[in-house]
């Protein structure tokens, strides 16, 4: 076959032209240290990549869920420890104004005191976090506790729809954890329907008032009530602990699962910077060594040689 110049200078312009995009892509490698781009610089890879990218942002929205679930048990928590508070309050006073030596006085007294305990039992019943009322159910808009009156003769607990539903947060695929505690629970005795605590308070103000110890001592009275109700507290606030501790698990298990799926991504996506600038190098030293090839090439003609 002929060679002509013209083969031989197109030629080397092609080579040139190759060597300069290859130059230019690892160029552009280092400049944004990302070796894929667009699809077509590798398929399989970015599919892979774009599966890893759904998956962490779902891990993504798992974990903030956890993180409120963990606030609002957090506040629970809280509120539970000033409840326990309060009844190991009130049993105290019991106690004190079962013993025979009281004076009527001193009984009315402390009737006044576990009239302000009552008080303040309604008022940590009908708690919020975020605007949201913690003991309601999913009827987290309305407060849950209700007196009759001032002092209240009666405290009830709501018959609105979603009070007696759990709030169920999303914290894996297809895995939901209750992050709530009703009311009825928390400051019931268990029954169906339950007896709230505030009555058997109630009746402790009033044995106080009219001086009844019996009713607060004897078997079954306001004592035996009252630690029945405390043990029921403190087992929902155990409760509340092993949640807490079984959504940190949980999490720990989704940040590990993320970090693997952000390096599968990178694995696709990151250029090695080491590599990359040694091929940058190696492609300058070709495309430069090209270049001169090419001029050497422009520069021949036969004329060069005729005398």
């Amino acid at each position: 076959m002929r060679v002509t110049d013209a083969m031989m200078f197109n030629s080397a312009l092609n080579n040139l032209s190759r060597n300069l995009e290859q130059y230019v892509e690892v160029q552009r490698q280092v400049a944004t240290g990302k070796r894929v781009t667009a699809v077509s610089d590798d398929p399989v890879g970015v599919s892979s990549s774009l599966r890893a990218k759904v998956r962490i942002a779902e891990m993504e929205q798992y974990s903030r869920n956890i993180d409120d679930a963990k606030s609002w048990m957090g506040f629970t928590d809280n509120a539970l420890d000033q409840a326990v508070q309060l009844v190991r309050e009130a049993r105290d006073t019991a106690v004190a104004g079962a013993n025979a030596t009281e004076s009527d006085d001193q009984r009315a007294a402390r009737a006044s005191q576990v009239g302000l305990i009552i008080n303040q039992l309604i008022q940590i019943g009908n708690s919020t976090y975020d605007g949201r009322h913690i003991f309601a159910g999913q009827d987290t808009q309305n407060a849950p506790f209700a007196a009759d009156a001032d002092p209240p003769t009666t405290v009830t607990y709501s018959a609105r729809a979603g009070a007696n539903q759990d709030i169920q947060y999303e914290v894996g695929i297809g895995t939901y954890q209750a992050v709530n505690l009703r009311g009825d629970q928390v400051f019931g005795n268990g029954d169906v329907p339950p007896t709230l605590i505030f009555q058997s308070l109630i009746k402790l103000r009033d044995d106080l008032n009219s001086g009844d110890a019996n009713a607060i001592s004897q078997a079954g009275g306001r004592l035996d009530e009252l630690d029945s109700y405390l043990n029921r507290m403190l087992q929902y606030r155990a409760e509340v602990g092993t949640k807490s501790n079984a959504l940190d698990s949980i999490k720990a298990n989704l940040t590990k699962a993320t970090q693997d799926l952000s390096q599968v991504r990178s694995n696709v996506e990151d250029v090695d910077m080491a590599e990359a600038i040694t091929t940058l190098q190696q492609r300058e030293n070709v495309y430069q060594a090209s270049m001169l090839a090419t001029a050497r090439i422009a520069s021949l003609s036969l004329t060069n040689y005729l005398t």
